[in-house]
């Protein structure tokens, strides 16, 4: 979808006055949606392997849980590669990427967009693992997390290098665990771990005020057995030539709904500019576009479309069965 663009002509008091009326009319009118898909997971690499990739023939993603396996894949963290992807965009930020153009997967910003670091006022953030890495890794070397109890969005002081090289300071945005903008249930990988395991290895995040406290712990899909008699359950995962999964993957009209309260909560939303450090599969719904792992977009609120952009199980198993290009092109 094309940029939104301004017609108004009215000028002084008569222009504010209309911009109140269009923001109330209008929450998301002049809201920018700062996009980012987590980098590299340990799952990502192991869907890039040919016999093992979305749809292939004799596919699991079930491993013993005593087994390192289990580990790299259950709420599968970045890998080493993807960590580099995400600190590579954090220098990008930054202004300080070293190497050749094109050796990176991160972002491609215009001149609008070039310091949108300096505007964004919230950054939501998936509870699973790979995104708050994400976020730690290319985010907050250039922010001050908020404390969830603290109002004071003000900057921190400024920083020097060891050279002497002073640093722009840090502002104080926050960070919320954001449970609608995790990922679509695929594989045992988008199955999550709980808060309080979470908000230890990941302080910096808030992971009280968007999270439903009524649910326990367990704030994604509870895992359910795939060979259990579900009849409201249909398999709309890739079948029929041995494939196996480790749970029930999350049915297109339940994961609708939730983009849609997602849809809704970002509209809802105060903040004129918001990061949101998601998944693939939110973002082809939000925006009909297919990012690559640490890619960056800044997109318009109102570009996107409450109803979404979803491709279908079908176009999305081609896309999958082509293993994960950000793997085959990242550059070590």
């Amino acid at each position: 979808a094309e940029s939104r663009t301004s017609t108004s002509n009215l000028f002084g008091s008569n222009a504010d006055l209309a911009e109140e009326e269009n923001q109330r009319n209008n929450p998301g009118a002049n809201k920018k949606i700062v996009l980012i898909r987590h980098g590299c997971t340990h799952m990502n690499e192991y869907l890039s392997v040919p016999g093992t990739r979305w749809g292939d023939a004799n596919f699991t993603d079930i491993f013993d849980e005593s087994s390192e396996q289990y580990d790299l894949f259950r709420d599968s963290p970045l890998s080493p590669r993807g960590v580099r992807q995400a600190q590579r965009l954090s220098a990008k930020l930054g202004h300080s990427l070293k190497g050749s153009p094109g050796a990176d997967i991160d972002s491609s910003l215009g001149p609008r967009d070039e310091n949108v670091i300096n505007e964004i006022e919230l950054i939501a953030c998936s509870p699973l693992s790979r995104a708050l890495q994400t976020v730690e890794q290319a985010l907050l070397p250039h922010i001050e997390p908020l404390a969830p109890s603290s109002q004071d969005t003000s900057s921190s002081a400024p920083q020097k290098l060891l050279d002497g090289t002073s640093l722009p300071p840090k502002r104080h945005v926050p960070v919320v665990a954001l449970p609608l903008g995790r990922e679509r249930v695929y594989l045992i990988s988008d199955h999550g771990r709980p808060v309080s395991e979470l908000s230890m290895q990941f302080p910096f995040c808030d992971f009280e005020s968007e999270i439903d406290k009524t649910k326990g712990d367990s704030w994604w899909l509870v895992p359910k057995d795939p060979n259990s008699n579900d009849e409201d359950y249909v398999e709309w995962r890739p079948n029929g030539e041995g494939q196996t999964y480790a749970c029930l993957g999350e049915l297109e009209v339940d994961f609708n709904q939730r983009m849609t309260d997602l849809y809704d909560w970002l509209s809802a939303r105060p903040e004129s500019t918001i990061g949101l450090v998601s998944h693939w599969g939110v973002i082809d719904w939000l925006i009909g576009e297919d990012f690559e792992n640490c890619e960056m977009r800044v997109v318009d609120f109102d570009c996107m479309n409450r109803t979404g952009f979803m491709l279908s199980d079908a176009e999305a198993a081609e896309i999958f069965s082509q293993g994960e290009r950000c793997v085959v092109r990242d550059t070590d």
